[in-house]
């Protein structure tokens, strides 16, 4: 089976890193992934050698020029075009799979966390575009004009999430992390009135909208050191990020493809907890996707967790400093219910499964 990938670069890493993240992914299980992104420079630099451990990018997983031309052979090969974030191919493309194509084709949305969404899974989305170029009057009698809607979600009926290909970190790889975390330009450290650093509290603040209240933040109980790491620029690959996440002790992350890696790093044997901003969206619709997250919680504990993550969701800077200290109060308790959610949440269903079964509903 063959799978094409179309990624159109919007605004940082992430629309880049999930494409990548998803193709890593399905280049297990398929014969071949190829992206087709219109920013090379970017992706390969998600891409680049690790220096903790032996990285290989998967050999059937090629990456190509968004504007490269398509060859008849190329399309007919192909079982399955993904079209992410409604980047939609280039006509040259369109053209060619309306006569010489076979793939199913999926229009994968943004990650939604509203139930309400769900009725909308695997329904038809029309390329309207195609038909237009074909000359067609009903997308019916056009099958290559066929194409289904997924969204990335945490229910049973949504598209599901990226949840293979993770790297396990153990102690020695963790060791690596956390002292190249410590060594690096990005990382803030604040001592406990002592001259060497002790027993470190690692945090990772990803996010759009930083804040400058972490440093004036007490050392968590226990530890001697607080170390503060705002990885700005990424100049690691993707599973060294994720490798990074597993290494930290507390992460804020942003957006959708970090925020899919912290749930695995809190799922790992480290426990990693995370706090979450999303994109900001226009109607207060990051809250509302922060709302539908929440709600995955069992009984929503811990009110200190949930009051500190909304207001960083929400951007309020009211009383920060407080209600991260109140949540440090609840942390081994909380942490421990924050675990076992996060650990059944990726062992739902998988986007790529959803998207294999795409395959397999279209060759019967």
């Amino acid at each position: 089976m063959e799978v094409a990938i179309f990624c159109k670069v919007i605004d940082n890493f992430g629309d880049a890193g999930f494409c990548l993240r998803l193709a890593r992914s399905l280049s297990n299980k398929v014969d071949t992934v190829r992206i087709y992104c219109d920013d090379m420079t970017l992706i390969n630099k998600l891409n680049v050698s690790s220096k903790h451990y032996d990285y290989n990018m998967p050999k059937n997983l090629i990456m190509l020029n968004y504007y490269h031309e398509f060859q008849p052979v190329e399309i007919m090969s192909l079982n399955l075009v993904v079209e992410a974030f409604q980047a939609e191919p280039p006509i040259d493309f369109l053209r060619k799979i309306d006569v010489f194509g076979v793939a199913t084709r999926v229009l994968i949305d943004h990650l939604t966390t509203e139930k309400r969404m769900d009725f909308f899974q695997n329904k038809y989305a029309p390329d309207y575009k195609l038909l237009k170029y074909a000359n067609r009057s009903c997308w019916k009698n056009s099958p290559s004009a066929k194409r289904k809607w997924m969204a990335p979600g945490f229910s049973g009926m949504s598209a599901g999430l990226i949840t293979n290909g993770w790297k396990k970190v153990d102690l020695s790889l963790r060791s690596k992390f956390r002292n190249h975390i410590l060594n690096s330009n990005e990382t803030k450290i604040k001592r406990n009135n002592c001259s060497d650093l002790g027993l470190v509290f690692i945090v990772c603040v990803f996010l759009y909208e930083t804040k400058d209240f972490f440093l004036q933040c007490p050392i968590p109980e226990g530890f001697d050191s607080l170390a503060i790491w705002e990885p700005k620029s990424i100049v690691m690959n993707q599973v060294d990020f994720d490798c990074a996440l597993q290494s930290c002790d507390f992460n804020f992350v942003r957006g959708e493809d970090s925020f899919i890696s912290a749930h695995n790093a809190a799922a790992s044997d480290w426990k990693v907890p995370f706090v979450w901003q999303p994109y900001l969206e226009k109607n207060e619709g990051h809250i509302k996707k922060f709302e539908g997250w929440k709600k995955m919680f069992p009984g929503n504990k811990f009110h200190s967790y949930w009051d500190f993550a909304m207001a960083v969701a929400a951007r309020e800077n009211l009383d920060l400093e407080k209600k991260w200290e109140n949540l440090i109060k609840d942390w081994n308790l909380f942490n421990i219910n924050f675990h076992t959610t996060c650990l059944k949440i990726t062992k739902q269903k998988s986007l790529e499964q959803s998207l294999l079964n795409c395959i397999e509903n279209n060759l019967r």
